[in-house]
């Protein structure tokens, strides 16, 4: 693994960071003014230099002189610097990560070529091409790996450094100083310096700094909201010109330029106010990741005061889930003890789920029994769903039988979930077979406990192709949407290196063909919906269709008459296939949660996004994890061809309880 020695460089570092910075005791002012400006002024232009040096140790020299001088007006020096190290310090690890997982993909095909061309030799070429592609990669990758063995601890240091400059000063000074750290945090118009000003004050952690950051926060998530009333009117208008674009395409097979400039324009306006309201929801998320550093740096007997006002906020929020974020994330035993005993009353779903996944995440096993006793019986299906994996997560062992028992009850996905929890307890898989399952568990059950076995990989499992299987991802769900892509790039032949040379078959006929196989596993009387998409967005039905000899029939037809021409909207398909999905109110309880018309949706794609409200990769998964948050959808991908985002495609996947497959 390429990311093992960077890691190991980082760990190596930590100490010698953590003593390399001086400490508040060990700061001693200058006593005559005129030498105490001399040299500040000397020893910021030396951080200032020694910033641009690639030898983390000169940048280490130049950051303790000027601590060691503790002039407090080194803190704001040292927040800007850190606004700036962390800023490129987070660009290269998202570089990074995407980077890797492209990497990954490359040496997978360049397996299946190397192999394909023992068999067929014109496949050489291609070989050679493939190879030098993992090259470059590889290099890229050590390339960013040695770069952040500088940026991330040089971030930190500088992080350290401030919070040591403020604690170093007398009371007097220190309160000054504070105030104008949160006057920058409340004025600044960087937003890199005012999330620098949030990570400093949560670092110090006095007592109430985590509710005033959250405050700053919930503000900003507000005035997000406020900018974001003219976006569908503006989207409106891009999806009007798309389905412009889209007839266009289908008369003459491209589009002339008058459309083209009449698309910009407005496309232009909706994907400015877009992203504007995405930098801003980055900020406030920033501002909610800082507050839980802080609530976890208060002083433990302050913890329980400040979650308290926490709850009481969320209460009349419309972002309780943020709250509930920022408590897990904090890390304070008062705050997850609260969420804990929280789930008792709690009678919203989607504030429990929130506590479940949040608590189960950092392996917090206190809810347990409530999981066995009400969270499989929960009347959400969300809230039994989220108990059946919250429950694999724990490793909890008591949770095998009723499992068994949910997998003989339960119907469509759940009976999926409670599979996948059952494997990952026992590392055994028989499937939907009660009575297997039943078997090996009255054999096995006396001193059970629950299996660290390796799992399968992601791509074993959708070569099981067990139940409605589409290019092999499977599902029980009786809930189910499929967003197929028909742009003009699925007109290509489908790659294979089976026999060294390509299928001959388009991309669109085999996705078709696997499409019809995929209905032909939808039960009679379960429901499903087809979405197409290339420049416009268009469905079979608005509505979910119930499977029967007629709509199979139905679906049949419209199916084999769908044509590729056109761009590739990644974000219109997957606005609409949610809104289709957004499905009706519950009958009672909180208006917030909804009962969703599918629990599952695949999402195939050839290419990268061309055309849409936003191409843009973070804003497309944004956008989707937002809408997606209160349905609890499962979002399974398939990428044909090399042109895929694999990243996009992989991350919609993972981050939406998914399956991605590359085919």
């Amino acid at each position: 693994m390429l990311f093992i020695p960077f890691l190991s460089a980082v760990l190596a570092l930590a100490p010698a960071l953590s003593s390399a910075v001086p400490s508040p005791a060990s700061v001693t002012p200058i006593v005559s003014v005129d030498d105490a400006k001399d040299a500040y002024e000397a020893a910021e232009k030396r951080l200032r230099q020694a910033s641009q040096k690639p030898l983390l140790s000169d940048r280490m020299d130049a950051l303790t002189g000027l601590v060691t001088l503790g002039e407090p007006a080194g803190v704001l020096v040292l927040i800007d610097r850190g606004a700036s190290a962390s800023k490129e310090a987070k660009a290269s690890r998202r570089e990074l990560d995407e980077k890797g997982v492209l990497l990954d993909r490359r040496r997978v095909q360049l397996a299946e070529m190397s192999l394909a061309a023992e068999r067929n030799s014109n496949m050489k070429s291609k070989v050679g091409e493939m190879k030098q592609m993992v090259r470059d990669l590889e290099e890229r990758v050590s390339i960013l790996q040695i770069d952040l063995q500088v940026q991330e601890p040089w971030a930190g240091a500088l992080r350290e450094g401030a919070k040591t400059l403020v604690l170093a000063q007398a009371e007097g000074k220190r309160r000054a100083v504070l105030k104008g750290i949160w006057k920058l945090l409340e004025k600044s118009e960087s937003e890199d310096s005012r999330v620098s000003s949030a990570e400093l004050l949560a670092d110090i952690g006095e007592q109430g700094t985590a509710k005033r950051l959250a405050d700053v926060s919930l503000d900003a998530l507000d005035e997000r909201l406020d900018m974001m009333k003219a976006l569908p009117q503006l989207e409106a208008k891009v999806h009007e010109w798309e389905r412009k674009l889209q007839g266009e395409n289908d008369k003459t097979g491209a589009n002339s330029q008058a459309t083209m400039s009449g698309y910009n324009q407005v496309v232009n306006d909706a994907a400015g106010l877009r992203h504007k309201s995405f930098v801003q929801k980055l900020f406030a998320e920033d501002l909610l990741s800082a507050a839980a550093v802080g609530l976890g740096n208060e002083a433990v007997e302050g913890q329980s005061e400040s979650t308290r006002a926490l709850l009481k906020i969320a209460k009349k929020s419309s972002h309780r889930l943020r709250i509930i974020e920022l408590l897990i994330n904090s890390g304070a035993e008062a705050a997850r003890e609260s969420l804990a005993v929280s789930l008792a009353d709690e009678d919203e779903p989607l504030m429990r789920v929130a506590v479940i996944d949040g608590l189960a995440a950092v392996g917090d096993s206190r809810i347990v029994d409530w999981l066995l006793e009400f969270g499989l019986a929960d009347e959400s299906w969300h809230v039994r769903s989220r108990s059946m994996l919250a429950l694999s997560t724990l490793r909890a062992s008591a949770a095998v039988e009723p499992l068994i028992d949910a997998l003989e009850t339960e119907e469509g996905r759940l009976r999926t979930d409670a599979e996948a929890a059952l494997e990952l307890l026992t590392a055994k898989n028989y499937h939907g077979n009660v009575t297997l399952w039943r078997r090996w568990w009255a054999d096995n059950k006396e001193g059970f406990t629950a299996s660290d076995a390796p799992q399968a990989s992601d791509e074993e499992k959708a070569l099981e192709g067990v139940g409605l299987t589409f290019f092999g991802l499977q599902t029980e769900s009786e809930k189910v949407l499929f967003i197929l892509d028909a742009s003009g790039s699925m007109n290509e032949p489908m790659a294979t290196y089976t026999n060294g040379e390509s299928a001959g078959e388009t991309r669109l006929t085999v996705a078709k063909r696997e499409l019809l196989k995929a209905l032909g596993g939808v039960k009679d009387g379960g429901t499903f919906n087809i979405v197409v998409y290339a420049a416009d967005v268009w469905t079979w039905s608005e509505d979910p269709r119930v499977m029967d000899a007629k709509t199979r029939e139905d679906a049949t037809l419209f199916v084999n008459e769908i044509k590729a021409v056109g761009g590739t909207n990644i974000w219109g398909c997957m606005e609409k296939g949610l809104d289709l999905a957004l499905g009706r109110k519950a009958p009672k309880g909180p208006s917030r949660w909804l009962q969703p018309n599918y629990d599952t949706l695949f999402l195939l794609t050839d290419g990268q996004p061309s055309i849409g409200v936003s191409i843009d990769r973070e804003e497309i998964l944004d956008m989707v994890r937002e809408r997606n948050e209160g349905l609890g959808l499962v979002l399974n991908t398939i990428g044909l061809s090399t042109d895929q985002d694999a990243v996009l495609m992989r991350r919609l996947a993972e981050e939406n309880s998914g399956t991605y497959a590359a085919r």
